[in-house]
Formats: structure tokens, sequence, C-alpha cells
């Protein structure tokens, strides 16, 4: 009878014990994969910093690579200066911008080695040109009104023959600006009729609250984000339309408000997407290869990114005013060679709707290269892989500090 009694209490106890274990092992971090294997982290490796300004850029609100000359150019607006850096982030020199202009909104540079700053003074805009060690040259005289629509430019870019663009958010048009300075021709933003519709605006003039992000301008091809469709619209520096990159989305491979975008040496298509605080990354023939990035405000996170540049193969320079941050980040590898490891291939939907996936490739253990596994998250300490961010915003009915004229 005691023997029975001890029997039934061991049972007991194992059975205590297991439902214990049981517990324990559903309490236990599981690695949850990543909601899309080719979103990973981003690998942080330096910040760019200001040697003598307590190390830090006040407030960054433009960054250029300039190709020509292999240097990296911040526009400090906290100290209304513009900043030269090598492309290896140390510092070389800085340049001011006082009595000219405040603000610098945005920085190209040409095959000669001018320097072209945008940003504005008490008297509206301006556009000025500096020789390559900042001596001001003069400014740069435009049309501030065309066909009845006032100009407002945002952005610049260059070409190899040294053509300045300026994207005028106002009239949704480029300005192609040739030699000595004159306009030469204007190329017109025609955005999809269906998306246009839903953006028309009697307030705005029929011209919606759209916003257009930080363009590119690499051999004959203009990349221009419309942010808040979640694209990126191409054309030829001679003005035709050559298609879009990207859809608008909150998953992977997608783009929810892309903000800016650049082209690597190799080819690679990378843009800057603000609400899901990543760089997406195309193949030269507009495929998704792969995403890094998250949220969070430790090194290799960001908070808020607006600004971009690729001044190698396998680095990117992700630049966002909180914390005034500039940070050297690495390209993953499996996305720099993913075309020769991955067959990728696009969701077979409508243009301009649907989410492109990765098919099964032959090797898929590269897949999280840079997950969780070799790259620590914390979310408590607020970080999220890209993936893991579901920000399902409706970006035709947010309204953005960019699309305030």
């Amino acid at each position: 009878m005691v023997r029975q009694q001890k029997i039934q209490v061991m049972e007991s106890l194992g059975q205590i014990v297991l439902g214990l274990l049981l517990v324990i092992i559903c309490l236990i971090p599981t690695g949850k994969p990543l909601a899309n294997e080719l979103a990973v982290p981003a690998e942080f490796i330096r910040d760019i910093k200001v040697p003598g300004f307590g190390e830090i850029i006040r407030r960054p609100t433009s960054l250029h690579y300039d190709r020509f000359h292999d240097e990296i150019l911040v526009g400090d607006s906290g100290r209304n200066l513009i900043l030269i850096f090598g492309s290896n982030g140390v510092f070389k020199f800085s340049f001011s911008l006082t009595e000219i202009m405040t603000t610098p909104r945005d920085i190209a540079t040409d095959p000669q080695g001018f320097i072209y700053v945008l940003g504005s003074n008490p008297g509206g805009q301006v556009l000025y040109r500096f020789d390559f060690d900042g001596t001001p040259l003069g400014p740069i005289d435009l049309p501030w009104v065309l066909e009845g629509v006032p100009v407002k430019l945002r952005f610049l870019a260059c070409d190899d023959q040294g053509t300045l663009f300026a994207l005028d958010h106002r009239g949704r048009r480029v300005l192609v600006i040739g030699d000595g300075d004159a306009l030469v021709n204007t190329i017109n933003l025609e955005l999809d009729v269906t998306l246009a519709s839903e953006l028309s605006d009697e307030d705005t003039g029929g011209k919606g609250a759209y916003a257009l992000g930080t363009m590119a301008c690499v051999g004959s091809t203009l990349y221009i984000p419309v942010s808040n469709l979640g694209t990126v619209y191409t054309y030829s520096t001679a003005g035709e339309y050559l298609g879009s990159i990207g859809y608008f989305g909150s998953q992977p491979g997608t783009l929810n408000f892309p903000v800016a975008v650049e082209v690597s040496p190799e080819g690679l298509i990378m843009v800057l997407d603000r609400n899901r605080y990543c760089v997406v990354c195309y193949s030269p023939d507009k495929k998704f290869l792969g995403e890094f990035g998250g949220k969070g405000i430790s090194p290799g996170w960001f908070m808020g990114p607006s600004l971009l540049s690729v001044p190698s193969a396998d680095r990117a320079i992700v630049g966002q005013l909180f914390q005034s941050k500039i940070q050297v980040c690495a390209i993953p590898e499996f996305i720099r060679t993913g075309v020769d490891q991955l067959t990728i291939e696009q969701a077979a939907a409508p243009v301009n709707s649907g989410v492109p996936v990765a098919a099964a490739g032959p090797d898929m253990t590269i897949q999280r290269r840079l997950s969780d596994n070799s790259r620590p998250i914390h979310p408590q300490d607020g970080e999220f892989p890209p993936s893991d961010i579901n920000n399902a915003n409706d970006a035709h009915t947010l309204s953005y500090p960019e699309v305030s004229e």
C-alpha cells in the first residue's frame, strides 16, 4: 500500500515537473525567423563625425557622394556649413554658407569639380555655384515661375556631361540646366492616371498632396521617388518615361514612403524607405534583392531616415535628423551577389500592385547571414528589423511636412 502511494506521488511529481518544463520551454525565445528572410538588420560600420565640433553634425539636411572626385558632402544646417569628407568618412574641410543662404536643402557636384548648393535666404530660394574649395562663384538665375506655376526646387542631380537637373516639387517637373546656366528643357512628371485622381485636391490646383524624394542621376537615367505612391519613377535625361520601381506596401520588398534613391557602382538600385526604416535594394532590371535596416536608436538602426548615399559597392551611408546621425553601414553580401545566388521573381500581379517575392533558391542558408543570429536585436531598446514593422499606413491620406508649400 505504501509502495503504491509512493508510486502515485512520484507520478504526480513527474507530471508537475513535466508541466513546468513545458511552461519554461514556451517562455524561452524561439529565435523567430524574420517575416521574410531577405529583410535583415543593418551591419553598422561607423558614424561620420566632425572633429572639433563635439564629434557631431548639428543638423544634417543634405548628403551627397561626389562620384567624380570620391568625396562625401554633408549640408549641416545647424552651423550653415558644407562639410567635406573622404569616401572613407575622414573629415577633410568645410566651407560656410553665411551671407549666401541658410538651410542647405541639397547638394550636387559636376565632373569639373563645381559644387551646387540649393538653399534659401530671406529673399527666397537660392541655387548657388561654388568652386571645389568652397569659393563662392555666384548664383544660377532661373525663372521662378514657369507656365503659370511657381517653381519650388527641392533636389539636385548631375550627369556625367555636367548637365544639372533640378527637381521642381511644386510644378511636378525636372528643370534641365545646360551650359551657361541656361534652362534647356523641362521634364514633366506624369503620375499614374488612377493614382493621380486619388490625389486630386482643388486646394492644391489639382496637383494633390504628393511628395517627391531625393532623386539620382546615373548614366542617362533619372530616378525620382514618388513617396506617397510607394514607387520610384525613372526617366531618361531626354525626358522619356522608363517605368517604375517598387510597389506601395508594408511588407519586405515593398515601399511605404521612399524618400531617397541611389545606385551603387555595381548597379544596385537602393531606395531609402522612411516609414519602414530600411534600405530596399533592387537589381538593375528592377527586381527585389533584399533590404537592410530597422527601427531603433542604437548604432546600425534608423529613426526617421531621410538621407542616403552609396560611396562604394559594399557600403551605404544613411542619415537622419534625429540625433543628427550619419551612419556608414555594410551592404549585405547576399544582396550584392543576390543575382548569382538566388532566383528572384516578381509576383504575378498587375503593374503597381502586388508584392515581389523570392523564389526558393539553390542555397537558402545564406538567407540569414545578417539576421538576429549575427546581429543582435533588442526589442527592449526599441529595435525592430524591417520585416517585423507592419507600417500599413495609407500614405494617400496622411499629411507630410515635405508636401507643405
